[in-house]
């Protein structure tokens, strides 16, 4: 029984990385509408989504409970995990607020597994523009649970996102900093 057991988990792993493509950069080039023009010919692009992918399926994981208020909104700033949010209830549906601390100056990625409308106040109040977003329907050719990407300058400093409303429940997200896989390459 035990043999059975890991086959399963086995194949329910081979069956997510099946859907979320591979590294190599075959997914079908930077086209999706988002945020290509980013990296050499969309290949960061690429390579977020996967890793985004990577974190969804493998982890690290980390549960929070979104706020109706930003001032007691949980941390997500922990890079390289998948932070599964609860949404509340939240201008008459569901939604509320998650901190994120930026630790540099620069453009980051927020990667969600559904399509959730996204907005960003810094800790003094004002709006944050988001500079661009995908459309949910092609999001990202390497990755098939990438359903929401916004791009976004950030200055070093406390951020508050803004989640909803939506009827989800809940969703998860993975954020990158933009130029990270860039150094790396």
């Amino acid at each position: 029984m035990k043999n059975a057991t890991q086959l399963l988990s086995v194949l329910s792993l081979t069956a997510l990385l099946a859907a979320c493509g591979d590294d190599t950069g075959g997914g079908g080039g930077a086209g999706g509408g988002g945020t290509g023009g980013h990296g050499e010919g969309g290949h960061q692009e690429e390579d977020l989504d996967a890793e985004a992918c990577e974190h969804y399926g493998e982890g690290p994981f980390a549960d929070h409970t979104a706020t109706d208020d930003a001032a007691t909104a949980p941390d997500v700033s922990a890079e390289h995990t998948s932070h599964t949010i609860a949404l509340v209830d939240f201008a008459g549906s569901n939604g509320g607020y998650v901190a994120f601390q930026a630790a540099e100056a620069g453009e980051y990625v927020f990667l969600f597994d559904a399509d959730v409308p996204l907005s960003i106040q810094s800790s003094a109040g004002s709006d944050v523009a988001i500079e661009e977003s995908c459309d949910p329907a092609a999001c990202s050719a390497t990755c098939d649970l990438v359903l929401g990407k916004h791009l976004v300058d950030l200055e070093v400093g406390t951020y508050y996102l803004e989640l909803g409303p939506t009827a989800l429940t809940e969703v998860r997200l993975v954020h990158e900093a933009a130029g990270a896989h860039d150094e790396e390459e």
